[in-house]
């Protein structure tokens, strides 16, 4: 098939999904320094979204969770290590979770973050993020049916059984 060159479009298109509740899959999650060195490294977390009915919608591509004092910062790792019901002991860091994340599911409140209207000049496209502000952040799968209003099957968002997912899995 020929590629007509004169119908391609001259602007990128970005399809945002809209803000609420998605599950969410941990496709990526790895320490990273920031630029200045004085500063502890983070874990950058990608996450693939589904809405309610499985269907893909996107990704965030930058899901930051960080050592602070910072009570909504703690308050966000929280969240996270219940969602994903993960057992944390006294010597347990950051770098560890990287290690135990990857491939786990849960769901996610996301909104939009608009660069734009930050800086008119930005050269960056709206994208979806982690809404740390309008509710819980992130949920435990088994919070689906209050959540979406549905219970979801193991097809529907892919999520091995708590039977299925044994010791070995954290």
């Amino acid at each position: 098939m020929a590629i007509n060159f004169n119908s391609l479009p001259n602007t990128r298109p970005n399809q945002l999904p809209a803000p609420g509740k998605y599950y969410a899959t941990i496709e990526k999650a790895e320490m990273t320094q920031p630029k200045d060195p004085a500063k502890p490294p983070y874990l950058n977390l990608t996450l693939a979204l589904q809405d309610k009915n499985g269907k893909s919608c996107g990704k965030i591509f930058r899901d930051i969770l960080s050592e602070s004092d910072s009570d909504i910062v703690r308050y966000k790792i929280q969240r996270f290590i219940t969602a994903l019901n993960i057992p944390i002991t006294d010597v347990f860091e950051l770098k560890d979770l990287a290690k135990v994340v990857v491939g786990k599911k849960m769901i996610v409140d996301v909104t939009i973050d608009d660069p734009k209207k930050k800086d008119p000049n930005s050269p960056y496209p709206p994208s979806p993020v982690v809404d740390v502000f309008s509710g819980m952040i992130y949920y435990p799968l088994s919070e689906a049916a209050t959540l979406f209003g549905t219970d979801p099957t193991e097809e529907e968002v892919n999520a091995p059984d708590a039977d299925d997912a044994g010791a070995d899995t954290y």
